[in-house]
């Protein structure tokens, strides 16, 4: 989902599967993350220095409460917003420094200014589930 949409949106780039960063003192690897290319440069296979304008976690071993943790590290840092994908449930939780809003399905994602057009259906992420 978030590779179609950098491919419309050049002025992004995505990584998955454990996307390293280094914000300040510490290491942090998200399941998938969005940067600005402008921001982030060329890519030197190290970690990102710089933090992503989106970042999504998807809940496994981990539960909600322990990734919550994380989503306080990554706003703090700099990210601007925070997809939380709890696939027991089925919901997705969008978090950024204004708030939360869990959605479910039958829902879509709101807009977030820092990412135009990026308003998946919930369905979407569980779409493997059925």
């Amino acid at each position: 989902m978030l590779a179609s949409w950098v491919e419309q949106h050049p002025e992004f780039v995505t990584s998955t599967l454990e996307a390293g960063m280094k914000l300040g003192d510490d290491v942090r690897g998200t399941d998938a993350a969005v940067w600005l290319r402008a921001a982030v440069g060329a890519q030197t296979g190290g970690l990102r220095r710089v933090a992503p304008v989106l970042a999504v976690e998807v809940a496994g071993l981990e539960e909600e409460r322990a990734l919550r943790e994380k989503v306080a590290w990554y706003l703090d840092h700099g990210v601007a917003v925070v997809w939380l994908v709890l696939p027991e449930s089925r919901e997705v939780v969008v978090l950024d420094r204004h708030g939360e809003l869990r959605l479910a399905a039958g829902q879509q994602l709101p807009a977030a200014e820092e990412l135009p057009g990026l308003t998946p259906d919930v369905d979407r992420f569980f779409s493997q589930l059925r």
